[in-house]
């Protein structure tokens, strides 16, 4: 926080609340008429967990109806602090002072804070304001009010009641019933009132007239979808046709639909001659396809042939016909005559070298091999035939440009995926012979985004977490990227490295751009009146405020700082954004949290769907977050940092209820072991008894092993804070000696691996070196692993760059 005096900033920021409250009390003298000051005084009382002074004060003050918008913001803060929901203070303010630049004030806090509800009642209430000389365009304000009420019933459908569902695009309607609307925005919110009013008649109509005027996008996809839904095929049917045959729109969506309408109508001889006449595109051969669920006298087969003879060398080819076909559909001859007709058993004999369009067409190939019949993954063959596809089209690699794509790298990751479903377990000796893979297909083809993100989640696993961190950094990904995929490098990212810059990236990244930067784009809209957009910013803008990365990233950061004895920024930073995670999931309201992590990326090569025999073995080890995982993880937290919490006892209980339903696949072995220190420490019906400490894995070349040694700091800094911070008569006298009792043994263990890590590097070379010696064999020798045209040279590079990485490993534990 950020007072209007250095001072007293200066006391709040180092803990010193005391001065901080005498700083205050002396501007209060000096100023007893600012309402800053009162409200300061409060917010400091709260900070010092005097709650219930804080909250007299704060009432005594509202009560007063202060009218200065930093002393409403800090009030508000303060019942936040204090965990008191039952004021509106911006609500209460205005209604006792309903000027123009008030309630504009509450409008720009709650778009600042993604406020919903507020942004509806302040715009509503804006059409009202007593203006006090404040020229506003009164349209604008009405068009706001309209568009707030649009927003809250489609974000809120969920949670709003049904009354409020029916009265909102009434009050809307009723507001703008004698303007006509003048542009696309305007009519944008129109239809969208007629839509939530279930005036879809009178809808269709109005999208209809403007449409004659102006071509918008969204008018026209509300204007089709609306004619959908009241069964107006013949004008649906129309439209369509004026879109693609005279606008000349070839738009797949509109081709759908075109067809759908055409066979409701008894038109879909005329659809069909439509089609077979248009210009030859992508669309309108996928059209041909779509026919085929409604004509029964056209082949599927001819027309999915057709389709392949076309494109069948497009990158686009797999995934346009994937929506028509599921596995076990007997679709591979189809293939395989294109597959002789393109003579690519020439190019695998060497008899002609391989185009980019040969190349594509061999990549599409074995996805539809792969997808039909998914039991080829199964198959020592289907590895055998990846790798030959891919040494068949090696050449075309040494005319690659710099940032070109090359679709080969399709081929590695089948083969690996398939690999991995043969292999008994994830063993680190797997583990390594995919990594070489990867890195010689990297060495040829560096800037490839798939390969990287494999290499990223397997050197995790092997705890070569210098290797991942330089390979997440090379991604270069920016903005929401960060939001979406770094989950690749910091599923538990704390318990391995205290090199984890990422987490502080991320973390930056909310405070900094989604926290500030999302709020003025909105703003800037309403100002624009750019409605569509508006709808789409907001959207964005909450599932960013609640994104469950960002709460992953605060538990991971609090494992940092307790590891690191930073309590201040648990604290200050960490514990309230804690509180908010627990008040937004607990609460029947629209802000929940917004899983946006990108799980597709990963698996958007192969087949273009997880694999769940590859997925299940990659989860063996350093396993995927669930939300439930997270949500067990942060009231954890919350039991230990927020003892003083009206909401504690209810921790207890959900953490309690969490422990024994959660399923033990998501979680480590030492998460589990530090779960159960806490369950039984709450849990007022468990028996006291020592706990042991799990015995250290054996491998360095693995996730668990760093996991193991900096869980074990974790546990012991959680330890120490609650028998520091713990009331006399919380927990019996039993258990606080037990706890007391790990406590010491942890510490002893922790000692001592310090002082053997240099043993733990001897051990990992000799593992490096026996593993070198297997994985060489392998490579050089296997029917398999020959395959893939390893040079010996490289694997040794290969093994001393793993050397280097464990070696980095290895010193993050003298540093904990």
């Amino acid at each position: 926080m950020s007072t209007k005096d250095l001072k007293i900033d200066a006391a709040i920021k180092s803990g010193n609340n005391k001065l901080a409250l005498r700083l205050v009390q002396e501007k209060i003298k000096q100023h007893p008429n600012s309402s800053y000051f009162y409200a300061l005084q409060a917010q400091i009382l709260a900070l010092s967990n005097d709650i219930d002074n804080a909250v007299v004060k704060a009432k005594e003050l509202l009560d007063k109806f202060p009218s200065d918008p930093e002393t409403l913001k800090i009030l508000i803060s303060v019942f936040e602090l204090c965990e008191y929901d039952s004021e509106d203070v911006f609500e209460k303010v205005c209604k006792k002072y309903p000027t123009f630049n008030l309630i504009y004030e509450r409008f720009n806090h709650s778009i600042n804070t993604c406020d919903l509800n507020g942004i509806q009642k302040s715009t509503m209430a804006l059409t009202k304001a007593i203006m006090g000389g404040t020229v506003v365009d009164q349209r604008m304000l009405k068009f706001w009010a309209c568009f707030s009420l649009v927003l809250v019933c489609f974000a809120c459908k969920e949670t709003l009641k049904a009354p409020l569902l029916k009265l909102y695009p009434q009050m809307g309607l009723r507001l703008i019933d004698k303007i006509k609307p003048a542009n696309a925005q305007e009519q944008y919110v129109y239809s969208r009132l007629l839509q939530l009013a279930g005036k879809d008649e009178e809808n269709a109509s109005s999208l209809k007239e403007f449409l004659k005027k102006e071509n918008d996008l969204e008018l026209k996809l509300m204007y089709f979808e609306c004619l959908e839904n009241l069964g107006y095929w013949h004008d649906l049917s129309e439209i369509c046709n004026k879109y693609l045959v005279e606008l000349k729109e070839d738009d797949w969506d509109t081709w759908k639909l075109y067809i759908k309408a055409s066979s409701k109508n008894d038109k879909l001889e005329e659809c069909v001659a439509i089609i077979k006449s248009y210009p030859v595109t992508r669309n309108s051969q996928l059209a041909l396809i779509e026919l085929t669920k409604y004509d029964l006298t056209m082949s599927f087969n001819e027309c999915f042939l057709n389709y392949v003879q076309k494109y069948g060398h497009k990158l686009c080819c797999f995934l346009d016909l994937k929506i028509f076909i599921k596995p076990g559909d007997l679709l591979f001859e189809i293939l395989e005559s294109e597959f002789e007709k393109r003579k690519i058993p020439d190019i695998l004999n060497k008899k002609q070298n391989p185009t980019e369009n040969d190349l594509v067409f061999m990549v599409n190939y074995l996805k539809f091999k792969a997808y039909l019949c998914q039991d080829v993954f199964k198959s020592p063959e289907f590895i055998k035939q990846c790798c030959f596809f891919y040494s068949s089209t090696k050449p075309l690699l040494t005319n690659l440009v710099k940032f070109e794509y090359f679709a080969g790298f399709e081929f590695i990751i089948l083969a690996l995926q398939s690999l991995i479903v043969q292999s008994d377990e994830l063993s680190t000796e797997l583990l390594i012979k995919l990594t070489i893979v990867l890195e010689n297909a990297l060495s040829k083809n560096p800037y490839e985004f798939h390969l990287k993100l494999w290499l990223i989640k397997l050197y995790s696993k092997l705890n070569l977490i210098s290797e991942s961190t330089e390979l997440f950094k090379s991604l270069k990904i920016k903005f929401i990227q960060l939001d979406t995929i770094s989950h690749v490098l910091n599923t538990r990212l704390s318990t391995l490295t205290t090199q984890n810059e990422t987490l502080f990236t991320l973390s930056n990244f909310y405070t900094q751009h989604a926290d500030t930067e999302l709020p003025a784009m909105v703003s800037n809209c309403f100002q624009e009146q750019s409605y569509n957009k508006l709808q789409s910013f907001i959207e964005f803008q909450l599932r960013l405020q609640n994104s469950y990365t960002k709460y992953t990233n605060v538990v991971e950061l609090i494992k940092t700082n307790r590891i690191l004895d930073d309590q201040s920024t648990i604290d200050d930073d960490l514990r309230p954004l804690l509180k908010k995670y627990y008040k937004t999931e607990s609460q029947d309201k629209i802000c929940q949290i917004s899983d946006n992590r990108d799980m597709t990326t990963f698996w958007n090569c192969g087949i273009h769907e997880t694999i769940k025999a590859v997925s299940d073995k990659l989860n063996t080890v350093n396993p995927e977050l669930t939300s439930s995982y997270t949500r067990l993880m942060i009231v954890k937290e919350l039991i230990i940092y927020d003892t003083s919490s009206k909401y504690h006892s209810a921790y207890v209980t959900e953490f309690l209820q969490l422990y024994s339903s959660v399923g033990s696949e998501s979680l480590t072995s030492l998460e589990k072991w530090n779960l159960s220190i806490i369950a039984e420490l709450v849990d007022p019906t468990s028996t006291v008894k020592a706990i042991d400490i799990i015995s250290p894995p054996k491998s360095t070349l693995n996730f668990n092993f760093n996991h193991y040694y900096f869980t074990l700091v974790d546990v012991s800094k959680q330890i120490k804070y609650i028998l520091s911070n713990t009331k006399k008569g919380t927990f019996s006298s039993d258990k606080i000696k037990n706890l007391k009792s790990l406590a010491t043994e942890l510490n002893s263990r922790i000692k001592s691996f310090r002082e053997d890590v240099l043993e733990f590097k001897r051990i990992s070379k000799r593992e490096i070196q026996s593993l070198k010696g297997d994985v060489s064999t392998w490579f050089k020798n296997d029917d398999l692993g020959s395959l893939f045209e390893i040079d010996q040279d490289f694997m040794t590079g290969c093994f001393e760059k793993y050397d280097n990485a464990i070696g980095s490993s290895l010193l993050s534990l003298r540093k904990i």
